[in-house]
């Protein structure tokens, strides 16, 4: 089999008819130097860190034919290391005919609506009914390896209980380009959220590090000095009193529960999250809101990209679903300045 040589950092790395695929990866001059995994990810960034940990940790680079596993060895201009991709694991998924709210669908990409409730891929405790097994149904097969079996198509996450828009990948090469606008952070992403309490601020910028929480694995924490750089840039809409506030919230950076933790930071989390709760009292009895909103009040709401092959801007705008609809008429009603 004939490895596909990558020397430029935009040239296709993945083959779709060989499988192993092999990976060739010349080091550039602009290279030297470069620990072996972030050497890796700056031309395989459709790749995530720990994807590619894993990949060396099991013998998956070889130099010379000698598998390397120190993640931290440091490459020299004109070495050649060799990926090899492991062959996708037979799919034992069973495609499942649950309707999609579908905004946009060609070759390459599918754009469309998560509801609220349904996880984005089977995991642990979620062996049926995600958005993967609906795609493979609708899409007969024809979704992104990339991210591994049960990751079929997914390029971006969303929490289980948030709504909105999302894009997953009908092929390998369509992946890869917009896991490289997410890398580069020019993926356009807008949420709405309702949060506890009356927001002092119009507009503020969030910028710190986040990590697991050393005590609860289900949750992130927030830190200023330690961890992976989360940045968010937070606007207000609308005020209801002393009880609620209305947000925007634009990701420069997409950390798991990134608004979601940031939100708690500021000490106005979102109202219904049962992670990141109220932490101090505002005056009103939880049961007069929560009853009208269950899950945590956060919506994807709009999202930007460039076409993997029509090279062209495209963005799509998600409406309040029923639910956050009625918790937002709820508090006009009932809270409006």
């Amino acid at each position: 089999m004939d490895p596909i040589k990558i020397v430029a950092r935009d040239t296709a790395c993945l083959s779709d008819n060989d499988d192993p695929r092999i990976i060739s990866l010349m080091v550039e001059k602009s290279n030297h130097g470069q620990r072996l995994d972030k050497f890796i990810h700056h031309h395989m960034d459709a790749f995530s860190r720990s994807h590619i940990h894993k990949l060396i940790e099991e013998g998956g680079v070889t130099f010379n034919n000698i598998p390397i596993n120190n993640k931290s060895r440091y490459v020299k201009t004109d070495e050649t290391y060799m990926i090899t991709l492991p062959q996708p694991q037979s799919l034992d998924l069973e495609p499942e005919n649950i309707p999609l709210d579908i905004y946009y669908e060609d070759d390459d990409v599918i754009v469309l609506e998560k509801p609220a409730g349904m996880v984005m891929h089977p995991s642990c405790g979620h062996d049926r009914h995600s958005l993967v097994h609906a795609l493979l149904y609708h899409c007969q097969g024809r979704l992104s390896t990339i991210n591994g079996t049960y990751r079929l198509g997914i390029v971006h996450r969303i929490d289980k209980d948030t709504s909105g828009i999302v894009i997953c990948a009908k092929n390998d090469a369509a992946h890869q380009s917009l896991g490289q606008q997410f890398e580069a952070r020019t993926i356009y992403r807008l949420y709405q959220a309702i949060i506890w309490g009356r927001v002092l601020w119009s507009e503020k910028k969030i910028s710190t590090f986040i990590h697991r929480h050393v005590m609860d694995r289900k949750k992130m924490a927030i830190s200023l000095r330690a961890g992976k750089t989360a940045i968010s840039f937070f606007t207000v809409k609308e005020r209801f009193k002393e009880v609620a506030s209305l947000i925007t919230c634009k990701l420069e950076t997409g950390r798991t529960h990134q608004i979601r933790a940031h939100c708690e930071h500021l000490k106005h989390p979102l109202i219904g999250d049962k992670t990141y709760k109220k932490n101090k009292s505002i005056g009103l009895k939880d049961d007069e809101i929560l009853p009208h909103f269950p899950r945590q009040a956060l919506h994807a709401y709009k999202l930007g990209f460039i076409h993997p092959t029509k090279n062209t801007y495209m963005e799509f705008t998600s409406p309040f679903p029923d639910d956050f609809q009625a918790l937002y008429t709820h508090l006009q009603k009932n809270y409006k300045n």
